[in-house]
């Protein structure tokens, strides 16, 4: 599936990044297993204990080396909880 965010945090889920601006891809980036394999473990234990922590991210793992946490106010959703959009 393809996911559309401004979020830069979210590009650890991701098995490649696309970066745009102004309508154009500027880059294209395989994201490294191993940063994903971590940004999911460390959602999973923020979603099993209610904690939001940064994740153990490095430079070089994917990402400019910034370390991003999911936020407390996150809300875990099912796709049931969206309606069809109308078009």
């Amino acid at each position: 599936f393809v996911m559309v965010t401004h979020d830069v945090a979210l590009r650890h889920y991701a098995d490649r990044v696309v970066q745009m601006r102004d309508g154009k891809v500027v880059d294209i980036a395989e994201v490294p297993q191993e940063t994903k394999t971590n940004a999911r473990q460390v959602l999973k234990e923020q979603v099993a204990t209610g904690v939001s922590k940064p994740p153990p991210y490095r430079e070089g793992s994917g990402g400019a080396g910034e370390t991003h946490a999911i936020p407390s106010s996150t809300t875990i959703r099912q796709p049931s909880d969206y309606r069809a959009a109308a078009y």
